[in-house]
């Protein structure tokens, strides 16, 4: 839907039935603006699709998920803490880093590997039908 439809959907969807809003943005014209890289014109920044979330949740108090190049604990917290969303959704990085989680909770952040964002074999390797890797991989891409 269009930004400037959210008034009329929102309070439609919970009328619905809706438990929750997961918070994204998909152009179908260009998958950059879907899944955007770090060197993105608009979306390169941390959280880059969190100022959407913020429109919802002008209309709602349903739990909202944020998700948009989420990569560090401190800021993803802060947004949890402040109540900017409810919950964190992180395909890249929980693909560059399936123990980002645990790595928190031991205090191991200075070991997480971060999402640099460059596409190259998340969405290159789906692209490419060689499945969802992660350049940090330590086994053989073929």
């Amino acid at each position: 839907m269009l930004e400037s439809e959210l008034p009329v959907f929102v309070p439609l969807l919970e009328q619905a039935g809706v438990t929750s809003f997961h918070v994204t943005l998909a152009n179908h014209s260009e998958l950059s603006d879907t899944i955007p890289p770090r060197n993105h014109p608009e979306f390169g920044g941390e959280g880059c699709f969190l100022k959407f979330c913020d429109q919802v949740r002008a209309l709602t108090k349903l739990p909202i998920c944020g998700v948009g190049g989420l990569t560090d604990p401190d800021f993803v917290e802060e947004q949890l803490r402040s109540g900017r969303i409810d919950c964190a959704a992180m395909s890249r990085q929980l693909t560059a880093d399936p123990d980002w989680p645990r790595k928190i909770q031991e205090g191991r952040v200075k070991e997480i590997h971060r999402c640099v964002r460059c596409n190259k074999e998340c969405l290159g390797g789906m692209m490419a039908h060689r499945g969802v890797h992660c350049i940090y991989e330590r086994k053989e891409i073929t």
